[in-house]
């Protein structure tokens, strides 16, 4: 009597799309989890640089709820070529009663270039500043830069570094009650980044890189971390 071999070949190719069947059902899910995150992520990120209601900007001075603030001098900083790192000019402001005209007087300061000659200014020419806006929950500054800010920043990351940074460092020395700053382009979040570095969220200060004194000054105090 003929043996049937047909059995155990049509059960190995069983067995065979059987294992290919839970494989792709494995890739299915797998892949429907992180498409889930990516979404979750970029949820989280939409409201990281949504403008919360009712922030403090210097556009409605009046209905600010700043505690007052003194005119005094300031750390505002530029670029020092000779060894690349951010360097502290003293600057002087006058007028500022609240934590968001002070913000904003801080980068009128930063928008006019350094006054010692051995530092370079970090933010392009043509810069406009619209606006300034306060979260004092979330302790965020929001600074509204026109579209020509970001259109005409040279394209290299040591320049968007020290655009993104002289501003930032600047803003959160003012006062413990600015922990980051968000950057916004003609009133909303950056939709795309400008060049090299993604602006796309809340900068805290960079200390590695930073000198708080002029060139000239012999008692210079440098910061620097791992």
């Amino acid at each position: 009597m003929p043996v049937n071999s047909s059995t155990p070949r049509n059960s190995r190719t069983e067995e065979r799309l059987l294992i290919a069947l839970v494989a792709l059902l494995v890739c299915l899910v797998l892949l429907m989890i992180a498409g889930g995150g990516f979404l979750y992520f970029q949820i989280r990120s939409d409201k990281q640089v949504t403008l919360p209601p009712g922030m403090v900007s210097h556009r409605t001075p009046d209905q600010t709820q700043d505690v007052p603030l003194s005119g005094e001098e300031i750390q505002v900083f530029f670029l020092s070529p000779a060894d690349m790192k951010l360097v502290g000019e003293p600057r002087r402001i006058h007028d500022s009663k609240t934590l968001v005209e002070r913000a904003t007087r801080a980068l009128e300061a930063l928008l006019t270039g350094p006054e010692t000659a051995d530092l370079l200014a970090t933010i392009p020419d043509q810069s406009r500043l619209h606006a300034v806006y306060h979260d004092p929950e979330a302790r965020l500054l929001y600074v509204d830069f026109a579209a020509t800010f970001y259109r005409n920043l040279p394209g290299h990351s040591l320049a968007e570094w020290a655009a993104i940074y002289s501003v930032v460092n600047t803003l959160c020395s003012l006062t413990e009650e600015i922990q980051a700053v968000v950057f916004l382009e003609d009133g909303k979040p950056l939709s795309s980044s400008p060049g090299n570095w993604n602006w796309d969220q809340a900068f805290q200060p960079d200390k590695a890189w930073v000198r708080y004194s002029t060139p000239g000054d012999e008692q210079a105090v440098e910061q620097e971390q791992p």
